[in-house]
């Protein structure tokens, strides 16, 4: 289950996700905490109730991704597996 839908996070901005376990506050409101900014390696489509893995061979070295094209891919000869902030050498080349 990568995501909530939005009767859970109604209010959860792109970039972001909401604890799924409970419904989400509004922005500004008492309970700001459950909203969640995206991390490195993976993306938060609006009203995201956990965060999306970046595909294998892109990574996303920033937060507050909101969608999977903010994943950029890895340069020729390096590889990453899902979800990684960063690519590393591709061991069937060293």
């Amino acid at each position: 289950d990568q995501a909530c839908t939005s009767e859970v996070c109604e209010v959860c901005p792109r970039g972001f996700y909401c604890d799924c376990t409970s419904s989400c506050p509004a922005l500004g409101e008492d309970g700001f905490f459950l909203i969640n900014q995206c991390p490195p390696g993976h993306y938060c489509p609006a009203y995201s109730g956990r965060p999306i893995l970046c595909p294998r061979d892109t990574y996303r070295e920033t937060t507050s991704a909101d969608s999977a094209v903010a994943c950029l891919p890895c340069s020729a000869n390096f590889v990453s597996d899902p979800g990684s902030a960063g690519c590393h050498l591709n061991p069937a080349i060293a």
